[in-house]
C-alpha cells in the first residue's frame, strides 16, 4: 500500500501565467532536500514529480516516511501533504485501491477507533475530477464508491460529521486515493491522516536578501518569515571580537543551521564581519546617545554592500517597532537612509510574546537565549536617542570619515 506522498499547495494554485515557475521552484526544493536526507541510500532514493497540479513522491518504502514527513513539514509552499495510493483513471481500478484500504484497516482491527473505544462507524466520499473526460461526475463518483464502501463494510454515510474521509482526485490520465480520519479518531498509523505543511510560497521565487543576525530571539523569527515568503535569505553576523568570546559566533552558525532546514541544505550562507573598530571609532569620537544608530547605520551599510555582491535584492533586520529604543519609528528612518535597497521588516507590527511564540515553534529560541555578548550590547549608551536628526547623524558621519 502507499506508492505515492501526494503532495498538495493554496497560494501558487491562484498564479496566473507564471504558476509552473512556481511549481517548479517547489518541486526543486522538495527535490535538493531528499537528495541531501538519501545521498547515503542504496535502494531508497525519492523522486519528486509534477502531474497537472498536483506534486507528488515516489520510489520510497515506508520506514523513510518519518524523514520525508519531517523534511516536507520544513519546505514552504506545502499546504499538505498524505500518503496515497496512484492508479490508472478507470473506475473498477480505483475501487480495487479502496478495496485495499479497507483490508488494511481490517488487518488491524484496533488500528482505527473513534470516540468511546468503537472502530469507526462513518464515513464519506470526496472525489475531484479535473480530467473533465471521465465518464462519470464528481457526484456520480461519491455516490457510486459510497455504495460500494457500505455494502463493503455497514458503515453509514454522513456528509458533515464523518469518522473518516475517502478522497479520489482524478488528473490527467491518474487517479490519486488516500484517507483522512475526524480528530476524534484514534490511530496509531501515520499513513490515515492528512499532514499539515508550512504554507507560504517555496523559497527562491521572490528572490534573494540579506539578513542581519545577532544572535537574538528577533532575527531568526524575521529570516523565517522571509523565507515563508519565497525570499532565500543569506545572513550577516558583526562580532566584536577579541572585545568578547566567541559565544555569539558560535550560536549564530547553531541558528543558520536550523534556519537551513527551512531553505535547502545548500543555502546556509553566513558571513562573519568583524565591528570592533568601527565602534571604537564612534566611542572615541562621537556623543554617546547616537551610538546605536551609527552602529545600525553602519551595519545597513556593509549588509548592503554584501548584498550587492551576491545578487540579493534586500536587506531584512529583527526590528519591531517600539521595541528598544533604537526601534522608534524615527530612528527606524534615520536607520535606514543609510542604504538604497529595501529594508523588510517582517516583525514591525509583532509584540514580544508573539515573537518568542514563533521563534520556540521553529526551535531558535532555546539556542537565542543562551547568555552570550555579542557587538550590540557592547559600548551601548544609558540613554540612547530615540529620535535622531538625520541632519546631525550625516554631520557626525562625516566627521568619521567613514570611506577612510
Amino acid at each position: 500500500m502507499f506508492q505515492v506522498v501526494l503532495i498538495h499547495y493554496n497560494e501558487i494554485g491562484l498564479k496566473g501565467g507564471n504558476r509552473r515557475m512556481f511549481e517548479r521552484q517547489l518541486q526543486n526544493n522538495i527535490q535538493q532536500k531528499l537528495d541531501a536526507l538519501f545521498v547515503d541510500e542504496s535502494f531508497s532514493k525519492p523522486e519528486v514529480k509534477w502531474q497537472y497540479g498536483r506534486l507528488y513522491i515516489e520510489n520510497f518504502v515506508l520506514t523513510d516516511c518519518p524523514a520525508i514527513k519531517d523534511c516536507l513539514q520544513k519546505t514552504f509552499g506545502i499546504a499538505n501533504f498524505v500518503l496515497a495510493e496512484k492508479t490508472m483513471v478507470d473506475f473498477d481500478a480505483i475501487k480495487q485501491k479502496i478495496t485495499g484500504f479497507l483490508c488494511h484497516f481490517e488487518a488491524k482491527p484496533k488500528n482505527l477507533k473513534c470516540g468511546g473505544g468503537r472502530s469507526w462507524q462513518s464515513f464519506r466520499v470526496t472525489s475531484k475530477r479535473a480530467q473533465k473526460d471521465f465518464p462519470l461526475t464528481s457526484q456520480q463518483i461519491n455516490e457510486q464508491l459510497g455504495g460500494f464502501i457500505q455494502k463493503e463494510t455497514g458503515a453509514r454515510v454522513d456528509l458533515k460529521n464523518p469518522d473518516i474521509i475517502f478522497y479520489v482526485e482524478i488528473v490527467n490520465k491518474s487517479a490519486f486515493i488516500y484517507i483522512n480520519l475526524d480528530h476524534r479518531v484514534e490511530s496509531d498509523d501515520d499513513a490515515v491522516s492528512i499532514i499539515q505543511g508550512a504554507g507560504g510560497l517555496p523559497v527562491g521565487v521572490s528572490g534573494k536578501a540579506v539578513c542581519l543576525l545577532s544572535g537574538g530571539i528577533d532575527s531568526p523569527v524575521a529570516a523565517w518569515l522571509a523565507m515563508k515568503r519565497g525570499l532565500q535569505v543569506c545572513f550577516i553576523h558583526f562580532h566584536s571580537a577579541p572585545q568578547t568570546d566567541t559565544a555569539s559566533q558560535d550560536k549564530v552558525k547553531r541558528i543558520v543551521g536550523v534556519l537551513s532546514r527551512w531553505q535547502s541544505p545548500l543555502n546556509d550562507n553566513l558571513t562573519m564581519t568583524p565591528f570592533l573598530d568601527f565602534q571604537k571609532k564612534v566611542l572615541t569620537k562621537t556623543i554617546a546617545k547616537y551610538r546605536v544608530i551609527l552602529y545600525r547605520r553602519e551595519m545597513m551599510r556593509q549588509a548592503e554592500k554584501l548584498a550587492r555582491e551576491i545578487g540579493a535584492k534586500a536587506i531584512i533586520t529583527g526590528e519591531a517597532l517600539g521595541q528598544v529604543a533604537s526601534q522608534t519609528i524615527e530612528n527606524l528612518a534615520v536607520i535606514e537612509q543609510a542604504v538604497i535597497l529595501p529594508v523588510l521588516r517582517p516583525l514591525i507590527c509583532f509584540d514580544k510574546q508573539e515573537i518568542i511564540a514563533l521563534a520556540q515553534k521553529i526551535s531558535t529560541y532555546e539556542i537565542s537565549t543562551e547568555p552570550h555578548q555579542d557587538c550590540c550590547s557592547l559600548f551601548v549608551p544609558e540613554h540612547p536617542a530615540t529620535k535622531a536628526n538625520l541632519a546631525d547623524i550625516l554631520k557626525i558621519e562625516k566627521s568619521l570619515n567613514l570611506d577612510a
